[in-house]
């Protein structure tokens, strides 16, 4: 059971279509996964069409009250959704003693559940929502766009994960990517470069371009595999999903 945090504190860098699309793209390569939102915002509840209604057991009482919930079955993934209880967390796990260790324990419950991964879409802030999640993780997965705004926060981010590293020695990041890839902008080739010198070998080869199915798999509520498994976008899905296996298992995917 491989824990696998996607996460980037700066919002609007695709970090919600990324988590839904890889988690899907993963069960295509004949693994069980479990996807869970633990953004209060609930886009990636949305985006896997699971209304409000549905979400009376969500990750706020996995995580809070330590309740194995049972996950909605969507596309092939199962799914813990969202809740707006999740914005109390902050306040209600402060003087709880180890509370950035609350989403670990509550995952131990699903050792036995048979899944290869389990994908969390973080919160775009560095709170202790996102700190659970570092702590149980096994692996981060970063996506980044090539913009200059882009890099803001990111030594704010490797300083948090070296800091929890103190408490969870195994968390490594397993690559970081490009979303929203303008093929056409050769000027933003230097921010790729910027990318390549700082994460090395977990800069990912495979940039996610921008693509129209991803808009319009959003509209639709749906993994853009479903709504055009022909586009760029499903294509590039894949392959960066290949390369993300690849390197955690240590050997080629098919």
């Amino acid at each position: 059971m491989t824990i696998i945090s996607i996460i980037n504190q700066k919002g609007g860098v695709g970090k919600t279509t990324s988590a839904i699309n890889i988690a899907y793209t993963i069960t295509l390569l004949q693994k069980k996964v479990l996807l869970i939102d633990i953004d209060s915002q609930g886009n990636t509840s949305s985006g896997v069409n699971i209304a409000k209604k549905e979400t009376k057991n969500s990750s706020y009482e996995l995580i809070y009250k330590k309740k194995k919930i049972k996950p909605i079955k969507n596309f092939n993934l199962d799914i813990i959704p969202s809740s707006l209880k999740l914005a109390l967390l902050e306040k209600e796990l402060i003087n709880e003693i180890a509370r950035e260790n609350f989403l670990k324990n509550a995952l131990e419950q699903y050792k036995k559940d048979n899944y290869d991964f389990i994908i969390l879409d973080c919160p775009p802030t560095l709170s202790i929502l996102t700190i659970n999640a570092l702590v149980a993780s096994k692996y981060l997965l970063i996506p980044i766009e090539t913009e200059f705004f882009a890099f803001e926060g990111i030594n704010l981010l490797l300083d948090t994960i070296t800091a929890v590293k103190q408490i969870n020695q195994n968390l490594e990041i397993a690559g970081v990517f490009i979303n929203k890839y303008d093929i056409r902008n050769k000027s933003k080739e230097k921010y790729i470069n910027l990318l390549q010198k700082v994460f090395k070998e977990k800069f990912l080869n495979t940039k996610i371009r921008k693509n129209i199915s991803i808009s319009k798999s959003q509209e639709e509520n749906i993994p853009v595999h479903l709504y055009n498994k022909e586009s760029n976008a499903a294509k590039d899905f894949l392959a960066l999903t290949k390369e993300i296996i690849e390197k955690i298992e240590g050997k080629n995917v098919r």
